[in-house]
């Protein structure tokens, strides 16, 4: 068995909580996995998060719970998805963003839960860019 411990970082400015489970090899049944993390909202603050690409990493989000809009956009692409996970729901929607996309998270519900499951740890994706115009 393998329990590990992980600490909250609560960061009022971006608006919630952001909790980071790395380095992922002390998980060995997810291999390629390297971080799993999960932001939750802050309703006091309604602030987008995100606003940057990624020149290597590779991500997938979907709603924990609640709903969450993920905004992406490459060139002249542009596309927004509703993830939403609510009790009734039967199924939730994933989104991958491949290297490269510019993307947004917004309008999150009060109870939301943005969950990511990602290709590289933290440190090794110090290439995030924050600057749309530079996206090649």
């Amino acid at each position: 068995m393998i329990v590990k411990t992980v600490k909250k970082h609560l960061d009022l400015e971006r608006g919630g909580t952001l909790t980071a489970i790395e380095p992922m090899e002390l998980f060995p049944i997810f291999p390629g996995l390297k971080r799993f993390y999960f932001i939750a909202s802050e309703p006091s603050i309604k602030k987008a998060r995100a606003g940057h690409y990624h020149k290597i990493k590779k991500e997938a989000m979907f709603a924990v719970q609640g709903q969450i809009l993920i905004s992406l956009k490459k060139g002249e692409q542009e596309e927004n998805f509703l993830l939403k996970n609510e009790p009734d729901d039967l199924e939730i929607s994933v989104v991958y963003v491949p290297p490269g996309w510019w993307h947004e998270v917004s309008v999150f519900s009060e109870d939301a839960i943005l969950g990511v499951l990602a290709s590289t740890t933290y440190k090794e994706d110090m290439e995030t860019q924050d600057n749309f115009e530079e996206i090649p």
